[in-house]
């Protein structure tokens, strides 16, 4: 494998898409800290509190969905 080939890959590797996670939490501190480690993993992290959810027409917006079992209504 070339040099070129070698770089041409790299940059590919480089470019792919981060992995997606949607965290539904209403306690500010554990969503900030849910969001912290998962960017630090690598993760394109979006956190809401379920008051707020981003999504309309039952398409999650994410790969990963982490959520939180005692959300009040």
């Amino acid at each position: 494998m070339g040099e070129e080939t070698r770089a041409a890959a790299r940059a590919v590797e480089t470019v792919e898409r981060k992995d997606r996670v949607l965290i539904v939490e209403d306690e500010d501190n554990a969503r900030k800290g849910y969001e912290q480690l998962l960017q630090r993993w690598g993760c394109d992290v979006m956190g809401v509190a379920r008051r707020k959810m981003p999504w309309r027409n039952r398409e999650l917006p994410a790969d990963a969905l982490i959520a939180t079992l005692n959300c009040p209504a």
